[in-house]
């Protein structure tokens, strides 16, 4: 295991491999656990509902050099949740939600030390995230929009994006569409099948863009202008006969948005690719 890090709420980070803060050891808990119930005919056992346990990752942390202060102030970092786990092993970079769900302290400590067991709940699947985009070559020349993981461009036509995902998942996308658009309507394929639709009936201005978020709770799409401040909720005016919020499916997904205006869109996907254990 490379990399073990916790972000809290305000997205601040606590490496818990760090040797100068509180290590970490005896990390466990990553694996895949099936709580199916099954109901018995003649010889047969048929699943009546397929579902995967809340998993717990359990460690061990220690605190020294003013550990009193040292536990506090983990204690205080923690508690502000949602909390995630940045989580690094040799075949990629992953995200876990969780809580923490329990920290023990010793009365005293031993040698100067606390040895402080604690677990973390899982609040979701582990995710990867792969993102795509697609620009024009020269009518957003020039434009800075705010982004938080790399991309990769789309290889694909235009007005178009592509994700590419090895789970068999369905996993959550949030999809990006910059102004100037007018009465966008977004498609997703899945290897080349239509699986999801969506439309927006209104303008979206030059400088300003739209969201539409399948990973938060509740899935929204708002308005955002160039620096991105909210706008407005624009939920209630997209078309409720379509799904309007994206996936990802195993294989390739191809995203495909057009409108009324003339111009070439400027397009961002980011998928949140989800597994049952990493």
């Amino acid at each position: 295991m490379n990399g073990f890090v916790l972000i809290n709420e305000k997205g601040e980070e606590y490496n818990l491999f760090d040797i100068k803060k509180s290590p970490a050891f005896n990390v466990d808990g990553w694996g895949y656990e099936d709580v199916t119930e099954f109901i018995r005919i003649g010889s047969t056992y048929c699943p009546l509902t397929e579902e995967t346990a809340q998993r717990v990752i359990e460690t061990a942390l220690s605190f020294y050099d003013e550990a009193d202060k040292r536990y506090r102030a983990f204690v205080d970092f923690a508690i502000q949740d949602p909390l995630t786990i940045r989580y690094t092993n040799d075949v990629g970079e992953y995200f876990i939600p969780c809580r923490l769900r329990t920290i023990a302290k010793p009365d005293k400590p031993r040698y100067k030390v606390y040895v402080c067991p604690a677990s973390f709940v899982l609040t979701d699947n582990p995710y990867r995230i792969e993102s795509s985009e697609y620009r024009p070559s020269e009518s957003n020349a020039g434009k800075i929009y705010p982004y938080t993981y790399p991309y990769t461009y789309s290889d694909d036509n235009v007005n178009t994006v592509v994700i590419r995902s090895d789970s068999h998942m369905d996993s959550p996308c949030i999809l990006t569409i910059y102004g100037q658009a007018v009465n966008p309507v977004w498609r997703h394929y899945n290897n080349g099948i239509l699986v999801e639709t969506g439309a927006y009936s209104g303008t979206i201005p030059e400088g300003h863009y739209l969201v539409i978020d399948a990973k938060s709770i509740p899935y929204s799409i708002i308005e955002y202008d160039s620096a991105g401040r909210i706008v407005a909720d624009r939920y209630a005016l997209c078309d409720f006969s379509t799904e309007r919020f994206m996936h990802a499916n195993e294989g390739r997904n191809r995203y495909v948005v057009s409108h009324d205006g003339v111009n070439n869109l400027q397009l961002k996907m980011e998928a949140h690719i989800q597994y049952e254990t990493v």
